[in-house]
């Protein structure tokens, strides 16, 4: 029954994925490039160490090594998927589609999840209906065993078939890059901005932060808060907001109240991830302080948003005994004192 699913499961596939040959890193293969083998195989054993270490978050760090024995050899399966999927744990996802794809034309065995990472790679092109065919493909594969994965992939398929309603309504929009004072060669994200649109204040993987040294999770810069003040119709140079707001290894912006007095920070450090709260006392921030336990739990607090008038917190926590499963939305309001109040679940109101 499983070889019939599975020989079902790759009928569904496009033929015209099988048209390349699977290529492994050996001798025979490569009679007469001895040398650049030799190499090829050094490089891919690095990616490889990096990679069984299954830890997602460091798997981008295997990418230069994989990259370097692809360029010696375009043509393996098990190479190309790996390097897919470590894209895909980047802010460069974009860039899985060919390795991923590739993969599975070489051999579409070459990983249990193959089906399931093609379909993210054409979700994320917005390619809907080709997402949701490979999605589909995949719950047949891993059948009922694994109710986790069927409910993410479920969610993926909801998510695509919401993405075909919008796109027969398309709205036009302008994305324009903010320029590079605010931008870097490294990894800047989570923008928040006040309400007249004067402050801005970002989470930046960049050179020049409080913690000094490279993080040991991937061997880079620790997120830092960095802020830029619009000038006319220009943002100023970024810089970084300092201390006591930013202190050692990570530290992550989450949002703004509307008047730009009160900042959300980020501590990954704290439990499953907690949400703090810095204000602004003149020109200086104070230092960030808990939420409590009105808000923060051992689960995980990591998305937060004020709500227009600033009296109330939106937030989304993991876990909790009110919670309907996952992550679901919570909001606490905000006594006259500034107190946070115990928080409610959406669901319940």
């Amino acid at each position: 029954m499983k070889k019939l699913i599975y020989i079902l499961a790759l009928l569904s596939f496009p033929l015209c994925y099988f048209s390349q040959v699977n290529v492994e890193f050996e001798k025979k293969n490569f009679p007469d490039k001895k040398d650049e083998l030799k190499e090829a195989k050094k490089q891919l054993a690095e990616g490889d160490a990096i990679w069984d270490m299954k830890m997602p978050n460091v798997y981008p760090v295997a990418i230069p090594f994989y990259l370097a024995a692809q360029h010696f050899n375009p043509n393996n399966a098990l190479l190309n998927f790996r390097l897919g999927v470590s894209y895909l744990e980047t802010h460069e996802k974009g860039k899985a589609y060919d390795y991923i794809m590739k993969a599975y034309q070489l051999n579409p065995a070459v990983d249990e999840k193959i089906r399931y990472y093609t379909g993210w790679c054409c979700h994320l092109r917005s390619e809907w209906e080709k997402a949701i065919t490979e999605y589909s493909g995949y719950l047949v594969t891993i059948g009922s065993k694994k109710a986790d994965q069927t409910k993410l992939v479920t969610k993926h398929i909801e998510e695509c078939k919401t993405g075909i309603a919008l796109s027969k309504t398309p709205v036009r929009v302008f994305i324009d890059n903010v320029g590079p004072e605010i931008n870097s060669s490294y990894s800047d994200y989570s923008p928040v901005i006040t309400a007249d649109q004067s402050i801005m204040m970002f989470t930046s993987r960049r050179p020049g932060g409080v913690s000094a040294g490279l993080s040991q999770e991937d061997n880079l810069p620790y997120e830092d808060i960095w802020m830029s003040t619009k000038n006319g119709k220009k943002w100023t140079q970024a810089r970084n907001i300092g201390v006591p707001v930013n202190l050692e290894l990570h530290n992550a912006a989450i949002c703004l109240s509307p008047d730009g007095q009160k900042l959300i920070t980020y501590d990954g450090a704290k439990q499953g991830g907690d949400l703090f709260i810095s204000e602004l006392m003149g020109a200086m921030w104070t230092k960030p302080e808990s939420l409590g336990k009105a808000v923060n739990t051992d689960g995980h607090e990591a998305s937060a948003s004020f709500s227009y008038d600033g009296k109330d917190l939106y937030f989304v926590s993991s876990d909790r005994k009110d919670g309907l499963g996952g992550h679901d939305i919570y909001v606490s309001h905000i006594s006259e004192k500034g107190r946070f109040e115990k928080a409610t679940n959406l669901v319940r109101l």
